[in-house]
């Protein structure tokens, strides 16, 4: 009796999360209608985009379902002196869209999940100049300052374009 009892609370509990499902997707179409609505006032309209924006994520998480961890490494190559050097980036969770299988994603994370496969994943970078061979360019990497420990750290530009510090100078 205890087992059919149970077999009960499963499909209760499993249909009330296809309800909870399908009642996000019909709030976040009526937010959607509201958000676009150019007869009511713009503040309501704002309220609405910005809840319609927050009930989509609800339903994208639904979405996904966790597959794996990884430790995430960026690798620089030098192309001036050939060293490799490997600097740990962050942890991520890898994902996989539940319908398409062939589709993830991958999210930062502040500790991996202990209950998922664990990979190394290295990104690769070259550069033109680095610790093993600054002196060669007049920087003395024993004189090097430190900064301050910082919650934001230090990252290159998206636009920034490093030239090639061992090409023929082109400075006259």
């Amino acid at each position: 009796m205890t087992a059919s009892l149970d077999i009960f609370d499963e499909l209760n509990a499993e249909i009330a999360k296809a309800l909870e499902k399908s009642n996000l997707r019909k709030k976040a179409a009526n937010l959607k209608r509201q958000a676009y609505d150019t007869t009511i006032g713009r503040r309501v309209r704002e309220k609405a985009m910005l809840e319609y924006r927050e009930t989509l994520a609800l339903i994208e998480i639904e979405n996904w379902k966790p597959v794996g961890t990884a430790a995430l490494f960026t690798e620089q190559q030098c192309d001036g002196c050939g060293s490799v050097h490997r600097v740990f980036l962050q942890f991520m969770e890898i994902q996989q869209h539940k319908s398409r299988a062939t589709s993830r994603r991958w999210l930062r994370v502040p500790i991996p999940n202990p209950y998922l496969p664990r990979e190394v994943v290295i990104q690769p970078n070259k550069t033109h100049i680095c610790p093993a061979c600054c002196d060669e360019h007049g920087f003395d990497m024993t004189k090097a300052s430190f900064l301050g420990i910082s919650a934001t750290a230090l990252a290159v530009s998206d636009n920034y374009l490093q030239g090639d510090i061992n090409a023929p100078s082109e400075i006259g």
